[in-house]
């Protein structure tokens, strides 16, 4: 996918890291069941639309596994904020209860067929703890099945764990070799973690210009979608440097301005300072105490103290 897999959490300001991923393969034609379900009144297990599902996956199809996974996963993501153990509740999808513990049984006999989609999927549900013991050894082990045919988000939460030394041995090396393959295929947040890696020389020889191509491919809007605002604000920060960029204010200024309109708390801050200084845009303390006011409320402290001294 192109669009980059949802990360729950930061462990470290340089790599998104954490509950490692969301349900996202498939996630339009689930909604599209979903969808179909919801329509009629009766109980979900009732409807046309459900029955025709569970029989095609209780036939072993691998395809229909995956989606009545996802459709029991959606209330996981979408649907209601508490819940018991077993992750049964209702979520904001008509006469569809979530369920943790059926969403990951159903992952794992499409997984077991070889369903790519469904072995990165198993892997998320493993990295969270959602209806299964949480484990990063299991979720390596699926990730890994999946990233082995060519999945992207499975490679980019590999290497994610490679980096941080969680289910696997910790190897930033090993890690660059999972972003590439994410990040070949177009995975932004791979982009981005790859262009941390050249930036900080973690794993491969640090190289500016490297890292300054993969944050631009990161952070280059597609389509709706803004851009990754970690990669424009990174890449900023190298065109304020002449880091892999011939020195440009007025570039910084533009990428740090995507990323704060995003709402990327440092880039507001850097594009704050850039006005009050006059640094490739008009020199404004009226703009710079707007982007220092936006950072500052997200507690941001050099924000404060700059919005205070102006």
């Amino acid at each position: 996918m192109n669009n980059p897999p949802c990360k729950l959490a930061l462990l470290k300001p340089a790599w998104r890291a954490a509950a490692l991923g969301c349900l996202v393969v498939g996630l339009g034609t689930a909604h599209a069941y979903a969808h179909a379900i919801s329509m009629q009144p009766a109980p979900v297990e009732d409807t046309p639309a459900f029955k025709a599902l569970l029989a095609s996956a209780q036939n072993g199809n691998d395809a229909a596994q995956l989606k009545l996974g996802l459709l029991y996963a959606l209330g996981a993501q979408e649907g209601a904020q508490s819940g018991g153990q077993d992750g049964a509740q209702k979520s904001d999808l008509p006469n569809l209860p979530r369920n943790d513990a059926q969403a990951a049984a159903w992952f794992r006999k499409a997984a077991d067929q070889g369903n790519a989609a469904a072995q990165f999927n198993l892997g998320v549900l493993y990295a969270q703890g959602h209806g299964v013991p949480q484990s990063d050894r299991q979720a390596a082990a699926w990730y890994r099945k999946a990233a082995d045919q060519g999945n992207g988000d499975a490679e980019d939460n590999l290497g994610i764990l490679c980096a941080f030394g969680r289910g696997v041995a910790k190897d930033p090396a090993q890690a660059a070799q999972w972003w590439r393959k994410a990040a070949d295929q177009g995975n932004a947040d791979a982009q981005y973690n790859l262009g941390v890696l050249y930036d900080q020389g973690h794993g491969v020889a640090r190289n500016w210009p490297e890292a300054a191509a993969w944050f631009r491919k990161a952070g280059t809007p597609k389509g709706a979608w803004p851009g990754d605002a970690r990669a424009q604000a990174k890449l900023g920060a190298l065109y304020v440097l002449g880091h892999g960029v011939a020195q440009s204010d007025r570039q910084a200024a533009a990428w740090y301005r995507k990323a704060a309109n995003q709402g990327f708390a440092d880039a507001q801050l850097a594009l704050g300072t850039l006005y009050e200084d006059g640094q490739g845009v008009p020199q404004s303390d009226d703009e710079a105490r707007t982007w220092y006011a936006k950072a500052c409320r997200q507690h941001v402290k050099e924000a404060c103290t700059a919005l205070a001294s102006l």
